[in-house]
């Protein structure tokens, strides 16, 4: 169970708005698994950001805004690249880059998680495909949810792949 608190008459006068601070507040306590949360002000002003970037994350990901960069995977002994990790990114066109720590959150909330790891398991075999015709064999490594291990499905998506872009497993 989750509850969010909000103070007559410190936070507000309005019973209205009072009843939405304190649902504000519920929604951090379920967040953050707290347990319970007081209204603040900074809590109200992430909620609203979540809740904008919320409704915008279809958006993300058909016009291909959230994207991978790469991180090199050395060996400290050699120094040489065993390869490649990808982590998501998110060219929002109004906030800039934003890195998961933003919105990986509210995907695992907001029932897009399967889509989301399928989105992110094409993308970077688009990748490694694009590398290979540059004859670049880099391994890239991509991090899925846990959600996403439990798609009966995945390993028929991923092997659709693999065959549709030609490339080893």
């Amino acid at each position: 169970a989750s509850i969010g608190f909000s103070h007559y008459p410190s936070h507000t006068r309005n019973v209205e708005t009072l009843i939405s601070y304190a649902d504000t507040a519920m929604y951090k306590a379920k967040k953050q698994r707290s347990g319970w949360e007081l209204y603040d002000v900074q809590s109200a002003l992430n909620n609203e950001r979540d809740m904008m970037l919320r409704g915008a994350l279809n958006n993300a990901m058909d016009s291909r805004q959230i994207i991978l960069h790469f991180q090199p995977k050395i060996d400290m002994r050699t120094g040489s690249v065993l390869g490649v990790e990808g982590l998501c990114r998110w060219q929002h066109p109004e906030l800039g880059l934003l890195t998961s720590f933003a919105f990986i959150d509210l995907i695992e909330h907001s029932g897009k998680v399967q889509a989301f790891g399928r989105y992110i398991i094409q993308s970077a075999l688009e990748h490694a495909k694009a590398w290979k015709q540059e004859q670049l064999n880099v391994p890239i490594a991509i991090n899925l949810s846990p959600y996403n291990l439990l798609d009966p499905q995945l390993p028929n998506y991923i092997s659709q792949l693999l065959n549709e872009y030609n490339l080893p497993a």
